[in-house]
C-alpha cells in the first residue's frame, strides 16, 4: 500500500510539472485587399496641385480624409500621417516620380492622387451632385514587387439644395462647392477600402505551468491582455531555471509575444534558443507563422 501510494503521488507531482498550454483568440492584420501589407510602416499622403483652387481644395480634402482613415487603421487614431502637395504633371504615376517623393516625404509609402476631372452639376429632387474622376497611385518602396499600383475611380459628391439653388448650373455648383471640404473627405475616406487592414480571428497557445508556484501566472496575465512587452519582460525571468522544458516554454512564448509585436527577426531567434532547449510540440506551427511574415 506505501509503495502504491508513492508511485501515485509521484505520478501526480510529474504531471503537475509538465507544461500545459493556454489558448487565445487574436484579431491579426493581415494584407489589404491591394496586397500591401502597411502595418508598421510610415505613410505619407500626396495631392497634386495643378494651379486650380477648386482642383485643389477638393484634393487637400480627400487627402485629409484618406489619412484620417488610415490612421485610425494602422496607428490606433494618432496623427503620424503627413499631407504633402506636389506639382501636378504627366510624370505623376511613374516609379521614379513615386521614388523621389517617398525621398521627399521621408515615408516608407506613398499615396498620391491625381488631378481630378469633374463634370457638369446634376439636379435631384431637393439635391444637387458634381460628377468626378479621380486618379490614385500608391507605392511601397519595401514591397519586393516594386511596382506602382494605380487606382481608377468615378462617383460624384451630393448635397441638399433649396430649390431656388436648383435654377442654373452655377447656383448649383456654388452650393456644391460651399459643402465641398466636407464631401471631398468622405470621397477620401471611401477610398481606403483597398487599403485599411484585413483583419482575421487567429489562434494562438502559450505555455504555462499550473503549480503551487505563481510565477507563470503574471505573464499568463499579461498576455491575456495584450501586454506583450510586460508579458516578455516576466517570460526572461523564468529563463533562471535549471530545466530545459521551463527555459524552452518561456523563451517560446516570449518568441510568440515578438511575433505579435511584429518583430519577426527576434521571434526567429527566441524560437531558435527554444528548440535548442528542448522539443516542443507547438514549437513547428509558430515557425511557419513567422517564416510567412519574413518572405
Amino acid at each position: 500500500m506505501r509503495r502504491n501510494f508513492i508511485l501515485i503521488a509521484a505520478a501526480f507531482i510529474l504531471a503537475a510539472c509538465s507544461p500545459e498550454t493556454f489558448t487565445m483568440n487574436i484579431e491579426m492584420r493581415h494584407p489589404s485587399r491591394s496586397g500591401l501589407d502597411l502595418g508598421r510602416k510610415s505613410i505619407a499622403v500626396v495631392y497634386a496641385d495643378n494651379g486650380n483652387s477648386r482642383d485643389t481644395l477638393f484634393l487637400r480634402n480627400v487627402a485629409a480624409g484618406f489619412a484620417q482613415t488610415m490612421e485610425e487603421d494602422y496607428y490606433g487614431g494618432q496623427e503620424l500621417i503627413t499631407l504633402f502637395r506636389t506639382p501636378a504633371d504627366t510624370t505623376l504615376s511613374s516609379k521614379e516620380r513615386l521614388t523621389n517623393l517617398i525621398m521627399e516625404t521621408g515615408s516608407d509609402v506613398v499615396f498620391v492622387f491625381d488631378t481630378p476631372e469633374f463634370g457638369e452639376p446634376m439636379a435631384g429632387e431637393k439635391s444637387a451632385a458634381l460628377p468626378f474622376k479621380l486618379k490614385l497611385y500608391a507605392y511601397d518602396s519595401m514591397n519586393k514587387d516594386d511596382q506602382v499600383l494605380s487606382y481608377n475611380g468615378s462617383s460624384a459628391v451630393k448635397t441638399d439644395v433649396t430649390p431656388e439653388d436648383l435654377f442654373t448650373h452655377e447656383t448649383m455648383a456654388a452650393a456644391i462647392w460651399k459643402a465641398m471640404p466636407e464631401l471631398a473627405a468622405e470621397v477620401g475616406r471611401r477610398s481606403t477600402g483597398n487599403f485599411v487592414s484585413n483583419w482575421q480571428t487567429e489562434l494562438y497557445s502559450f505555455y504555462y505551468y499550473d503549480s503551487m508556484s505563481t510565477d507563470w501566472d503574471a505573464p499568463s496575465q499579461a498576455a491575456f491582455e495584450y501586454r506583450w512587452t510586460d508579458a516578455i519582460k516576466l517570460w526572461t525571468n523564468l529563463l533562471k531555471t535549471n530545466s530545459p522544458e521551463k527555459k524552452a516554454c518561456a523563451a517560446y512564448d516570449i518568441a510568440t509575444a515578438c511575433y505579435m509585436l511584429g518583430n519577426y527577426p527576434l521571434a526567429i531567434q527566441w524560437l531558435d534558443r527554444a528548440d535548442k532547449e528542448c522539443s516542443l510540440a507547438l514549437s513547428p506551427g509558430l515557425r511557419r507563422r513567422i517564416m510567412e511574415k519574413m518572405k
